[in-house]
C-alpha cells in the first residue's frame, strides 16, 4: 500500500495590514514577545482574577518585523522558544506576576512527575518590568526560525507575499494581489504550496472603492471546490494527495460573497452572504471594526482606548465566536504600546487570561536594539522515509522532519517516480533533492 504521511494546514483567509498603520514615529523594525499566562492556584481553586494571580511564563515565541522607510512591512520572521525543553524535569527558572506597573517575582520548578509547575516563598520582590526576562535569557533562548514571509511591492502596491516554514506543518505559501489600472485592488489569491489548493477572491469596484467581493476555491487539478471540503484519507497515494489538496465537489455550495456599503462621513458597512454567518460588519472610515450584528438581530461591540489600541474584540466565524480582550497597556514615549495582557474566551464564554504580548522598536532617529534576525535562513533537512519489507517488494514512502533509517545514497526510477508526485519536489541536474525549498535526504527503514 502506498501512502505519504504529511501533516495538514486548514485553508483560511486571512486579512492582514501589510502597512503598520497602529505605529507611531519612523519604526524600522519592532519584536513582538508572547508569554503564555499561568495561573496561581490556591486551597479553594483558581484565585480572583486579577492581575496579581497573573503568572507570566517562560517565552513562548518572537516575531520580528522589518518595515521599509513607508512603513510597509518588508519581511516578518517567527522564532519558537527552546525554553519548552531546556532542563527537562527539575528545572528550575524565576516567573513574572503582573501588575499595572510593576512585576513580582515567584520561583519556580517543574514536577518531576506530572511535569506542572509548582510554585513557593511569600516574600515577593518587586522590580521594574525589563523586556529582557530575568531567569532565562531570551536572546539565548531561540530555539530555530519558524517560519518567515517575504513582502514584495511594485509602483508601490503590494503584489505578493511569499512564506516558508523549517517544519511540516509551517506549509509554504503565496498571496498573489492583481489591481485594477486605477489602482483598486481586483484579485487576492492565496496558494498553499504544499496542497496546490487555492482560495481566490475577486473584488469589484467603482469610482475608485470597492463595490463587493466573491470567494471561491480551487483544488490542485483546478476544479472548484467547496470552502468545507475535507475527503477521507483512504490509504492510497492518490487519495492522499486528493486529501490534502480537495478534490472537485457537486454544485451544491455557493460563493462566499461580501456587499459594500458607504455612508457620506466614510464609514462603511459589510454584508456577508453564503458564508454560514450572513453578518454584517460595521467599520469607520479608517476601517476599524466597530460592531458585527447578526441577522437575529445579536450584536457583538468591539470596544478601543483614545490611542485607538483594542479593549475588546469579537470576531464572528459560521462554528464560533472569538472573543478577545486586552488590558494592561504600556507605552513607551512615542506612544506605541509595549505590553499588554490578553484574555481569550473559553468555551462557556468566559474570558480567562491567555499570555502577555511585549513589544520594543528600533526609531529611526531614536531607540535602537540588539537582534539575531533577519539574518541568513538556513533550512533544515526533511526526510522521505522508505518502508521496506519481505511482503510488500513496492515499497511505502512518507514525509517527516526527523531522521531514523539508514540514508539511500541512490535512488532508482521507481522511487524517483514516487518523490516527483510529492507538491513541491524538485531535483536539480547534480542529482540533489529538495522539497519546498528544504533539502531533501532519502533513507531506507526496515519494516519488521
Amino acid at each position: 500500500m502506498k501512502r505519504i504521511m504529511i501533516i495538514m494546514l486548514v485553508l483560511t483567509t486571512i486579512h492582514t495590514s501589510f502597512k503598520a498603520q497602529d505605529l507611531r514615529g519612523e519604526v524600522l523594525s519592532y519584536e513582538t514577545v508572547i508569554n503564555r499566562v499561568h495561573l496561581v492556584k490556591g486551597n479553594r481553586g483558581i484565585l480572583n482574577l486579577v492581575s496579581d494571580t497573573v503568572v507570566d511564563g517562560p517565552v513562548e515565541s518572537l516575531t520580528a518585523v522589518l518595515l521599509d522607510k513607508d512603513g510597509n512591512r518588508v519581511r516578518t520572521e517567527t522564532y519558537t522558544a527552546r525554553i519548552m525543553g531546556m532542563g527537562g524535569a527539575g528545572a528550575k527558572g524565576t516567573f513574572f506576576s503582573l501588575t499595572s506597573d510593576t512585576v513580582k517575582r515567584i520561583d519556580g520548578r517543574i514536577d518531576t512527575e506530572t511535569g506542572g509547575m509548582v510554585f513557593w516563598g511569600n516574600d515577593l520582590e518587586t522590580e521594574a518590568l525589563h523586556f529582557e526576562r530575568r531567569g532565562f535569557d531570551y536572546q539565548a533562548s531561540w530555539d530555530q526560525l519558524a517560519n518567515w514571509t517575504d513582502y514584495t511591492y511594485q509602483n508601490g502596491r503590494l503584489i505578493q507575499e511569499s512564506t516558508m516554514g523549517n517544519s511540516m506543518i509551517a506549509q509554504s505559501t503565496s498571496v498573489n494581489y492583481e489591481y485594477n489600472t486605477d489602482g483598486t485592488i481586483k484579485s487576492r489569491i492565496f496558494e498553499n504550496k504544499t496542497t496546490g489548493r487555492k482560495e481566490r477572491m475577486d473584488y469589484y469596484c467603482h469610482n475608485g472603492r470597492i463595490d463587493s467581493l466573491e470567494t471561491s476555491y480551487f483544488n490542485y487539478l483546478g476544479n472548484e471546490i467547496g470552502p468545507d471540503y475535507n475527503p477521507t484519507v483512504k490509504g492510497n497515494l492518490n487519495n492522499t494527495l486528493m486529501f490534502a489538496s480537495g478534490t472537485a465537489t457537486a454544485s451544491d455550495f455557493k460563493r462566499a460573497k461580501q456587499y459594500y456599503t458607504y455612508s457620506a462621513d466614510g464609514s462603511y458597512q459589510i454584508k456577508h452572504k453564503y458564508d454560514g454567518t450572513d453578518k454584517t460588519e460595521y467599520f469607520d472610515k479608517k476601517g476599524t471594526l466597530l460592531k458585527t450584528v447578526l441577522p437575529d438581530g445579536t450584536i457583538y461591540n468591539n470596544r478601543y482606548n483614545n490611542n485607538g489600541d483594542p479593549l475588546l474584540e469579537s470576531k464572528v466565524f459560521k462554528d464560533r465566536i472569538e472573543t478577545t480582550k486586552y488590558d494592561l497597556y504600556k507605552y513607551d514615549k512615542h506612544g506605541n504600546w509595549t505590553r499588554r495582557l490578553v484574555y481569550i474566551s473559553d468555551e462557556d464564554g468566559f474570558l480567562i487570561p491567555d499570555h502577555v504580548e511585549y513589544r520594543r522598536f528600533c526609531y529611526r532617529n531614536g531607540e535602537r536594539y540588539n537582534s539575531s534576525a533577519f539574518g541568513d535562513v538556513r533550512l533544515k533537512p526533511w526526510y522521505v522515509h522508505v518502508i521496506v519489507s519481505d511482503d510488500n517488494p513496492d515499497s511505502d514512502i512518507f514525509v517527516q522532519d526527523f531522521s531514523f533509517g539508514e540514508e539511500i545514497k541512490e535512488v532508482n526510477e521507481s522511487l524517483l517516480n514516487k518523490l516527483k508526485m510529492l507538491p513541491g519536489f524538485e531535483a536539480d541536474a547534480n542529482g540533489n533533492y529538495t522539497l519546498e525549498g528544504h533539502p531533501l535526504i532519502i533513507t531506507k527503514v526496515v519494516a519488521e
